[in-house]
């Protein structure tokens, strides 16, 4: 890895990062989401198809994350951890990664932005938890292509598991067959989960509600029938001339009238906050949609 490759984070990332990390309903959430559609496939036409990449990470993305995390503590995690607690980022790394991070790439960095060592690699041994370690390719050592050896594991790796690209820094990994990911990737698809939380919990929690409502109206249908079943005939013949009285009788019809437009009346209230909840949801899809369609011309890119 080349220490051209590191750098710090450009002032727009760093203002990117900083202005996202306002307040919003965390995107993890849409892995719970992802998990309920999939345990209630009667939830997928509310859910819709959620947007998933399984991506390679190399060592001067994740060292830029870990300098990122050195310096500005406060912004909690990364675009990439965010992504994978998301559940949208399934990242993926061979075993040389690890050895090429502990032997090379930290001590380099640290020494390079007079860091302390043991800092860097105590914040690598916590940002390693969320990868997919892979053991199926081996080291630099079995490739053939000496000058770029270093990078073959990482390349070899997303053609092995068909992965959509490589998050990396390095350019140069795209003329020995990479597909790189840049930043600009990562923060396109956490824009997208960011809004999708919004737009999918609004709608599969809108279905829920829905069902509950539906199987309450059920079962209270159900146990008025059942009561009514259990009566004594003069009770439900009392009942039947109930109802008839109340259809026929002008005031006594009145009156039941104006209890349901009461009980409408009551939940009007309610409705001006449906309404936004509904406005949101079409501008966080909207948003979520434009999202998708970036996201996937930079993998094809």
């Amino acid at each position: 890895m080349s220490m051209d490759d590191v750098g710090p984070q450009s002032k727009a990332e760093t203002e990117t990062v900083a202005a996202a990390a306002g307040a919003y309903l965390d995107s993890a959430m849409l892995s719970n989401l992802r998990s309920l559609i999939s345990a209630q496939p009667a939830l997928q036409a509310a859910g819709g198809d959620l947007l998933h990449y399984t991506v390679i990470i190399d060592a001067n993305f994740v060292v830029s994350d870990l300098l990122r995390k050195h310096k500005r503590p406060e912004l909690g995690r990364t675009a990439v951890e965010e992504l994978v607690e998301s559940s949208v980022l399934d990242v993926y790394a061979p075993r040389w990664l690890d050895l090429e991070m502990t032997e090379s790439t930290i001590p380099q960095v640290a020494k390079a932005q007079d860091i302390p060592e043991d800092e860097l690699q105590a914040r690598w041994l916590e940002y390693r938890e969320q990868l997919v370690w892979d053991d199926s390719v081996g080291g630099p050592e079995e490739f053939d292509d000496s000058s770029n050896a270093d990078d073959m594991p990482y390349v070899a790796l997303q053609d092995a598991i068909s992965a959509a690209g490589i998050l990396t820094k390095d350019k140069g990994v795209s003329k020995i067959g990479g597909n790189v990911l840049t930043l600009a990737f990562v923060l396109t698809v956490r824009t997208y989960a960011r809004a999708s939380v919004y737009s999918v919990g609004i709608r599969v929690g809108g279905t829920l509600v829905g069902w509950i409502s539906v199987s309450a109206l059920i079962e209270g249908v159900r146990g008025m029938a059942s009561l009514v079943s259990r009566m004594p005939p003069w009770a439900k013949a009392g009942c039947l001339v109930g109802l008839l009285v109340v259809a026929l009788h002008p005031e006594l019809r009145v009156r039941v009238l104006s209890l349901l437009e009461k009980a409408y009346d009551a939940a009007k209230p309610v409705w001006p906050e449906v309404m936004r909840l509904m406005v949101l949801m079409q501008e966080k899809q909207e948003e979520a949609d434009q999202a998708r369609l970036e996201a996937e011309l930079l993998v094809r890119t």
